[in-house]
């Protein structure tokens, strides 16, 4: 059976949404930790690629940037080593900056957004963003969602908690995975996003991010998952875990 695209929804579409200017929040833990980690190097294209271990066990490889130790292992365990490399200096535990993506499906389609600017332009993806100082994640999911595609939900479903690990950035991102199956107004394009509806067949994952075809088809079978995904230089996706769940904590 040939497969369908459907159309961009108009861009004349009027979106009623005008969100609030923009604010900043950052969350930082200020308490330190400590790890015996150990990291084995290698030359790669000029730069040092480190792989960390800790307690025998492969933690993960990521690259050495201006002396710190930016390896996956090290910031799979919420730590970067600042200094000059020797091991002596304390490694600093570093918190997740949350997150929200929410994914309408209905039926045997699924509405996505081509994100127009900043970070992850030119890629298909759900509706979301960061969590702002005195909101809950619940909140912060059904504002980022109206702000970017004009809809309300009328009822929202956690189904995924997943942390991705940057090593050209020391802070990871723990993601929340909302489901929206019912919502009230028109999705409409907005200054962030672009919606479009796609038949579950033909979701471009393609111009997506690389995780999403690992996750994305547990998502669309109503399971609860966790995973963390480890990237090199933003894009490029190179080990990960992900792990079907009966139930969902936090």
């Amino acid at each position: 059976m040939p497969s369908t695209t459907l159309p961009l929804l108009p861009h004349s579409l009027p979106c009623l949404y005008h969100p609030p200017p923009p604010t900043t929040s950052k969350l930082f833990s200020s308490s330190p930790t400590t790890r015996s980690l150990t990291c084995s190097t290698q030359e790669v294209r000029g730069r040092v690629l480190c792989t960390a271990h800790s307690g025998g066990r492969k933690l993960g490889a990521g690259m050495e940037v201006d002396g710190r130790d930016m390896s996956l292992g090290a910031m799979a365990n919420g730590t970067a080593a600042a200094g000059d490399g020797d091991g002596d200096e304390k490694q600093k535990q570093i918190s997740p900056k949350l997150l929200t993506l929410v994914i309408v499906k209905k039926g045997e389609k699924v509405l996505l957004g081509m994100k127009k600017r900043g970070f992850g332009a030119g890629y298909f993806n759900g509706f979301g963003g960061k969590v702002e100082a005195g909101e809950t994640i619940y909140e912060a999911a059904v504002r980022e969602l109206q702000e970017e595609s004009g809809i309300v939900p009328v009822s929202m479903e956690k189904r995924g908690i997943l942390t991705f690990h940057f090593d050209d950035n020391p802070q990871p991102w723990e993601v929340h995975v909302y489901h929206v199956g019912d919502y009230t107004g028109e999705p409409c394009e907005t200054e962030e996003m672009a919606p479009r509806w796609f038949p579950l067949a033909d979701i471009p994952y393609d111009k997506m991010w690389q995780d999403d075809p690992i996750w994305y088809p547990e998502f669309i079978r109503g399971r609860l998952f966790k995973g963390e995904f480890y990237f090199h230089n933003t894009h490029t996706l190179v080990s990960h875990t992900l792990h079907v769940l009966q139930k969902l904590d936090a």
